[in-house]
């Protein structure tokens, strides 16, 4: 995990990942930008597709709606 939420004591540590979550749909949608100039932007985007994908789904089983 990127993100280590020790940095944050006291914290909403489910409002911090939502944030974190929100944080990698942004710069998710911007790598699939047409006038993206940053190097590997797409293959960078799909690793932070990847990794907002295992957030969502830590949350969801964390609520109780496990796979």
């Amino acid at each position: 995990m990127l993100f280590r939420y020790a940095h944050y004591p006291g914290a909403d540590s489910v409002l911090l990942a939502d944030c974190r979550i929100l944080s990698l749909a942004l710069a998710v949608s911007w790598r699939w930008d047409r006038d993206d100039q940053l190097p590997d932007g797409r293959r960078r985007g799909r690793q932070w597709l990847a990794q907002m994908q295992a957030g969502l789904d830590r949350r969801e089983h964390a609520a109780g709606g496990g796979h």
